[in-house]
């Protein structure tokens, strides 16, 4: 079972990123003054100067720009330890043929692994640089959006389309973490966002299996970029459906080794209900574990699959849900998926991430319309203030 954040869920965060970004109304005239003094052989259009203006004013230093991170990738706020770790990562650049890729964030809990990147044009010239080349710049919600705004264009233009219409360069990157093969475990997940200057953040998340990871993990990161020219094809709306070959320029890549420290496990719990709870669905509760990290908890339920039962039938037409004491439900944490292990049924290991950063002393387990408390051996009744 998967539990995906929306799109619109997803952006909302980062909107508050590029919403103080305002344009300069005398930044035209200057250019057109400058423009006069230099008399330029080619007349240019006002339209394309204030295009310019504008795209002149999302491109400003890098080093000024505000760094989108993990912290901006999700709805809610990550657990502290990991805001702190993602933050102290030192930055490191990677030069992959005329782009940079500076490695903001970087951090592992032995279950995931994190990368941030942001990439831009090593010799500061400008392009436009996207992991997508026909999805519309829009199509990153809040985000996507705002970015087009900035650079004078309607939000439903492709990328590609974009640089054509600016008349600059086009760079499709691609970012990955590759582990070794006995530590994957599931699938990877990568997008991107869009930073206040423009500025193409890359993030990747990769799945491990906690029970083979040590002390260390190496990793390699791996950088693509292609360079197509965005003058071989015409511009077209996103809707009509033809298929556009782009030519290729070139295209480079290179992959880097580097080691992460695995942050050891904070804390640990075993939960029991009061007696094996029976679901409608047919699955049985025995236990629940759970194992705290810097990046939140993982929780899972133990379950026995009851005789007359498919297990088809008991998961695909239900998802389960932990809460809290008052029984709200606890919200999902950076890994975004599910935890499932039925490989020894009738045995069944069923679980999520958690956005926690502690255990806490009891749990409720919910799926479908029942529910049972579960409960640690540190548990305490509450106190009865009536």
């Amino acid at each position: 079972m998967n539990k995906k954040i929306s799109a619109d869920e997803f952006y909302n965060s980062v909107e508050r990123q590029l919403s103080g970004l305002k344009p300069d109304p005398w930044l035209a005239q200057r250019i057109m003054a400058s423009g006069e003094e230099e008399k330029p052989v080619k007349k240019i259009s006002a339209t394309f100067i204030i295009v310019i203006a504008v795209l002149c004013l999302s491109i400003t230093a890098f080093a000024a720009s505000i760094l989108l991170g993990w912290t901006d990738f999700y709805s809610f706020e990550i657990p502290k330890t990991a805001q702190e770790i993602l933050k102290a990562t030192e930055h490191k650049d990677y030069q992959v043929g005329p782009v940079t890729f500076t490695v903001n964030e970087l951090m592992t809990d032995g279950h995931i692994a994190l990368c941030s990147a942001t990439s831009h044009m090593t010799d500061g010239s400008t392009a436009v640089i996207s992991e997508e080349i026909f999805d519309a710049v829009g199509a990153n919600g809040e985000n996507g959006k705002a970015l087009a705004d900035k650079w004078g264009l309607p939000s439903d233009t492709r990328w590609l389309d974009a640089a054509h219409i600016l008349n600059l360069p086009f760079y499709r990157i691609s970012i990955s973490m590759y582990v070794p093969e006995e530590y994957q475990d599931g699938e990877d997940m990568g997008d991107a966002l869009w930073d206040e200057n423009g500025y193409c953040v890359s993030y990747y998340m990769a799945s491990l299996n906690s029970l083979k990871v040590g002390d260390t993990l190496p990793v390699k990161l791996h950088f693509i970029v292609t360079q197509y020219d965005p003058q071989s094809v015409e511009p077209r709306s996103v809707m009509e459906e033809v298929v556009d070959h782009p030519k290729e320029l070139n295209c480079w890549e290179d992959t880097f080794e580097i080691t992460l420290p695995v942050h050891a496990p904070i804390a640990e719990k075993t939960y029991l209900p009061e007696t094996p709870f029976d679901f409608e669905n047919g699955l049985t509760l025995n236990s629940v574990t759970a194992q705290l990290t810097v990046a939140g908890a993982y929780v899972t339920g133990h379950f026995t699959l009851r005789d007359g039962y498919r297990f088809e039938d008991a998961y695909f037409s239900n998802e389960i849900e932990f809460q809290d004491r008052d029984g709200n439900e606890i919200e999902w944490g950076m890994a975004e998926s599910g935890i499932l292990n039925y490989d020894q049924l009738p045995q069944v290991e069923w679980g999520a991430m958690l956005n926690l950063e502690t255990l806490p002393d009891d749990l409720g387990v919910r799926i479908g319309e029942s529910a049972v408390h579960v409960y640690s051996d540190t548990y305490t009744e509450p106190a009865d203030n009536g």
